[in-house]
């Protein structure tokens, strides 16, 4: 017995009359009362406030994560950890910050100004190297936060963007920048 090219009849008739979902609702909604309509509409509202706050929350978060990349070499080379980039200035110069870990160490660090950190544009070709202010001359503390300034030629460093500080043969990428 072959099936093939034979076509089967399908009965027409009308369709079911069963009542439709939004049929349903319908019904249903046109019950509620004035007190149902308004718990329902603040519940709406709620849920979007709600959401909404959750965003920008999150996109906060995203957007202004300035933790500053540590690295355990380059501590123990200098003498410092960096914990800010920031761009100054009018846009026209840069501050990097570091905390003196090691006294001696960043004494060195600080006075050898032929190996001075230079930074390194990540998001395109450029950077800086040109210091304009050193603090020099004093007495450092372990724990105080000590800074160098450079000039932003060309505003080479942006904020929002990263940068790699290059100190020696040692770099400390993504660093981001205030």
């Amino acid at each position: 017995m072959s099936v093939v090219g034979e076509l089967m009849e399908v009965p027409q008739g009308p369709a079911p009359t069963q009542p439709g979902l939004a049929t349903h609702l319908r019904g249903h909604l046109a019950a509620w009362s004035a007190a149902q309509w308004v718990s329902a509409v603040l519940t709406v509202l709620a849920l979007a406030l709600g959401g909404l706050v959750a965003r920008n929350v999150v996109v906060h978060q995203a957007t202004h994560d300035v933790s500053v990349p540590r690295s355990g070499a380059m501590e123990l080379a200098t003498g410092v950890r960096f914990d800010r980039v920031a761009v100054v200035g009018d846009g026209g110069l840069v501050e990097v910050s570091f905390v003196a870990l090691d006294v001696d160490k960043a004494q060195a660090f600080m006075e050898d100004s032929a190996n001075s950190p230079t930074i390194r544009a990540e998001d395109r070709a450029g950077g800086t190297e040109r210091i304009s202010v050193m603090r020099q001359g004093h007495n450092m503390r372990p724990g105080q936060t000590y800074y160098f300034v450079y000039q932003n030629t060309g505003g080479a460093v942006r904020p929002g963007e990263h940068v790699t500080l290059v100190v020696g043969s040692q770099q400390l990428r993504h660093v981001p920048v205030r």
